[in-house]
């Protein structure tokens, strides 16, 4: 390959590097609205007042403080103008944890034309020892500043519920007694419930009903900084964790569910006070309530289920999203047009199958090696840390540098594997042994996980029409593989091509990782570690177009650079 195609080659890794940071930076919640804006708006800045009251020390179920908190709610939302009283219900599952009873606020706002109702949800009992700034503190007055906003503008047509639940935190206590005992429970159309599981980062949709599709039409048309993805819900249903959407959807309640994860380390603890919650987190909590309540506020709730769907957005500004049930076409198609590729390859002289297949055995050795060096991330901080108790490893898993210690060295394990197998198969071959892979595991997702599909589906895709698009830019096997001056420029076409076929890899992979990576702690890194190394399976092109020594050079840069990170993490 020749100078320029290597120069363009490390041209290519920087745009790719900076694509990524990008995409990280768009899971910053948006900037706080003043308290001065219009009333129609959310603002955080309108919300905080009642925030400090909630949150001004910790009021478990059963509190004396959880009385006082209680009380200042239903003074507000009576305030608001919602017809409000408190459900009074004998505690059927934790009776020593609340007393005996427990006491939910119940409010409603009528509509014009009302089809089923809206509810919105949270809860107001803090775990005991927690200020509940975020969990879930910052989703009560979310709801409350949202009620407000609605107020000042235009009637939903139907009607609104507002229920902030008792005793979530010892068994969904509140919730169940809702739709054990209210008649408002069988009127709702669809149900909003807000959580917290740290005290920053971005509004996640990250729990759904079954029969999705609409709900998602619905969000995705009216938020207006969408993030979510297919693979939470997927995850989600796999995991022990409940909320109180967990019991509105066991009744029969469509509904969508909100979190931030961002800070796990603050999670139940002291730590979940005002002084370290982040405004934007309760900002970007509010729009999605406030968009949601008004989408839904206007829609015929009657009859709200459809199929699940495969979802995800893309830099918090789009939500794609499509049948559950097209997932498996799209991923054997995307398999059929592998094989047809090989074939074009094969029969123009570009390709050889064998070393296809030897590349795809190689890909396997760099997924290992990525995935074993996230594992010995985790040991390390153990051993780091000692004898020292989990929340404080916790810590490196709620800090970015610790995700870019993991990224960076298990980039460094398996990038120079890749381009050493690129250079001694072809970068072709290797590529599309990589791509053997991805779409290997994009079918069996498809086929067993349809909401996780996408995450490999797409990324493959776009690399396979790269890998198309460079071997027609450089016309012909000889300038693939180097050549003349003449034949220089159409590598280095090919090289951007490939990188550009990268892209969507890189864009959907970083901050699924980074989303991950807190929501999983530091105990899962070899996942994000495995994700790493297939974006690197995705730039096999690139990296063999890049000249031995600095590739190396980089590689250990890489290490270094990765390990520096995690004894700042760490510590």
């Amino acid at each position: 390959m020749g100078d320029k195609a290597g120069m363009h080659a490390w041209a290519a890794l920087g745009a790719l590097f900076v694509a990524g940071a990008f995409a990280l930076h768009r899971l910053t919640p948006p900037a706080v609205v003043p308290a001065d804006a219009p009333a129609t708006v959310f603002s955080a800045a309108r919300a905080l007042p009642h925030l400090r009251e909630v949150a001004r020390e910790s009021h478990s179920a059963g509190s004396a403080a959880s009385g006082r908190v209680r009380e200042y709610l239903r003074t507000q939302m009576q305030t608001l103008g919602l017809a409000t009283e408190v459900q009074v219900a004998r505690d059927r599952w934790t009776a020593r944890a609340t007393g005996g009873t427990l006491y939910n606020l119940i409010g409603r706002l009528r509509g014009t034309a009302n089809t089923r109702a809206v509810l919105l949800a949270s809860h107001y009992d803090s775990a005991p020892g927690s200020f509940g700034a975020g969990d879930a503190g910052a989703g009560v007055v979310a709801i409350l500043e949202t009620v407000r906003a609605l107020r000042s503008g235009p009637p939903l047509v139907n009607d609104l519920l507002v229920l902030i639940t008792d005793a979530e935190e010892v068994g969904l206590c509140g919730a169940r007694a809702f739709v054990l005992e209210r008649a408002e429970a069988r009127e709702v159309g669809v149900a909003v419930n807000f959580e917290a599981r740290g005290t920053s980062g971005p509004s996640i949709l990250f729990e759904t009903s079954v029969g999705n599709s609409r709900l998602l039409e619905a969000y995705a048309g009216a938020a207006p900084r969408p993030v979510t993805t297919s693979l939470a819900y997927e995850v989600y249903k796999e995991m022990p964790n409940d909320t109180d959407l967990t019991v509105f959807k066991a009744a029969g309640m469509p509904g969508v569910g909100f979190a931030f994860i961002h800070d796990v380390r603050n999670y139940h603890t002291p730590g979940d006070c005002l002084d370290n919650l982040d405004l934007r987190s309760v900002q970007h909590h509010g729009e999605n309530a406030l968009a949601l309540a008004r989408a839904f506020g206007g829609m015929d709730l009657r009859e709200v289920r459809g199929p699940d769907g495969v979802f995800f957005d893309v830099l918090a500004a789009w939500v794609v999203r499509y049948p559950g049930a097209w997932a498996l076409p799209f991923a054997s198609a995307a398999a059929v047009a592998w094989a047809g590729v090989v074939a074009w390859g094969r029969r123009s002289g570009l390709v050889r199958p064998g070393r296809v297949g030897l590349g795809a055995l190689a890909a396997l050795g760099a997924l290992t090696a990525a995935g074993g060096t996230g594992a010995c991330v985790w040991f390390g901080a153990k051993a780091w840390h000692g004898p020292a108790p989990f929340r404080e490893l916790v810590e490196v898993a709620t800090r970015p540098i610790g995700l870019a210690a993991t990224a960076l060295l298990a980039a460094a394990a398996a990038a120079p594997m890749a381009a050493f197998v690129g250079r001694k198969l072809g970068g072709a071959n290797a590529a599309l042994g990589g791509l053997a892979v991805w779409l290997a595991v994009a079918v069996a997702s498809a086929a067993w996980v349809p909401g996780a599909s996408y995450l490999f589906l797409w990324p493959a895709a776009a690399s396979l029409a790269g890998i198309v698009v460079g071997w027609r830019q450089a016309g012909c096997a000889q300038a693939v593989a180097g050549g003349g001056d003449g034949r220089v420029s159409a590598a280095s076409r090919g090289v951007l091509a490939s990188a550009a076929g990268a892209l969507p890899g890189v864009l959907l992979f970083a901050p699924t990782a980074a989303l991950f990576f807190d929501g999983m702690t530091l105990r899962m890194a070899p996942v994000p570690g495995l994700m790493t190394g297939l974006v690197v399976l995705l730039l096999v092109p690139v990296l063999t177009a890049l000249p031995p020594r600095p590739a190396a050079a980089l590689a250990g840069i890489a290490a270094v650079a990765g390990l520096a990170c995690l004894a700042v993490a760490a510590r």
